[in-house]
């Protein structure tokens, strides 16, 4: 454990709660007995910090809830089927967000933006 915390840089997390299934009439239902998804993403101080830290928590998430691109490893705790276009959501949003504005050398973990991509098709 304290080998896959060292050279943590920052992270975000967001929870996103599953979009009511339509009732008959189409309308929303009002109450969703889904539990929530949890979106982390995390920046490291260095790829291999970042490899030693996706290593580990592929132990807790499993293979389809961890990607990691360079520095940055996201996870997602949620269903399943949602978990590649969460992870790909979350880091081209960390990427978008962190190479634009006069603060793009910040190496700060920015939280998906709610209604964002960075939320999978129907997590919400």
């Amino acid at each position: 454990a304290a080998r896959a915390a060292a050279g943590w840089g920052g992270d975000r997390a967001a929870l996103y709660r599953p979009a009511p299934a339509a009732a008959d009439g189409g309308a929303p239902a009002t109450v969703t007995t889904a539990p929530p998804a949890l979106a982390w993403l995390t920046v490291w101080d260095d790829a291999g910090e970042a490899d030693d830290f996706a290593r580990a928590a592929t132990a807790v998430a499993g293979d389809g809830g961890v990607q990691r691109r360079g520095e940055v490893v996201a996870l997602w705790f949620g269903p399943p089927d949602a978990a590649a276009a969460a992870l790909d959501a979350m880091l081209d949003g960390w990427r978008a967000a962190t190479s634009k504005g006069p603060h793009a050398h910040a190496r700060r973990a920015r939280a998906p933006a709610e209604g964002s991509r960075g939320c999978a098709r129907g997590i919400r």
